[in-house]
């Protein structure tokens, strides 16, 4: 489930009343377009909300979700992470199959097998621009367990931190909280 927590000023007051906020929380499930209600992690860019989720990527814009799955092209149903380049666009997504860039309306696929991945389960991913760690593709970078370093990532900078020895799907229930200029979003 995503919430999402969003602020306007009241109405009418009395003169001399300063305006008080009004808050309103707004609940999102698969009854509003959610292709899961395990949301992993979400990325706000803009007046767009991405939200990385067990089965597939979801893009919240003009009050409407979008639902990008494997028949669009990503690489693996399950998205545990997503960042948006801020100088391309470009929307990565690390998957329990790989890691999916979304640009120009079509994705790119990288894997263990066309990219030089050590595994093809990513759990983190952040564009070049916000973060660091260990690039695959030019323009993104990517945690999976590295054999170059003992089988562990060591880099805790990534949005979606989810380390480890060997691959296993992140902890249930992880919640995340990003904000935008009109509105907080939550995973629960």
């Amino acid at each position: 489930m995503l919430l999402m927590f969003a602020a306007g000023a009241a109405a009418g007051s009395s003169a001399g009343v300063p305006d008080m906020p009004r808050f309103r929380w707004e609940n999102f499930t698969t009854e509003n377009g959610l292709p899961d209600n395990h949301v992993f992690q979400i990325k706000v860019d803009g007046n767009r909300v991405w939200a990385a989720t067990e089965n597939g990527l979801a893009l919240y814009e003009n009050g409407r979700w979008k639902v990008y799955g494997t028949a669009d092209g990503l690489v693996h149903r399950a998205v545990l992470c997503v960042d948006v380049d801020p100088k391309t666009g470009d929307v990565w997504a690390a998957t329990m199959g790989g890691l999916s860039r979304f640009s120009a309306g079509r994705f790119d696929n990288y894997t263990q097998l066309n990219s030089g991945l050590p595994n093809d389960v990513v759990y983190g991913v952040a564009s070049k621009a916000t973060g660091s760690g260990w690039p695959p593709p030019p323009g993104a970078r990517a945690s999976t367990s590295r054999p170059d370093n003992g089988g562990t990532s060591t880099n805790a900078t990534l949005p979606c931190t989810r380390f480890g020895l060997t691959p296993s799907p992140p902890e249930p229930r992880r919640s995340t909280t990003r904000c935008g200029a009109a509105a907080c979003w939550s995973t629960t």
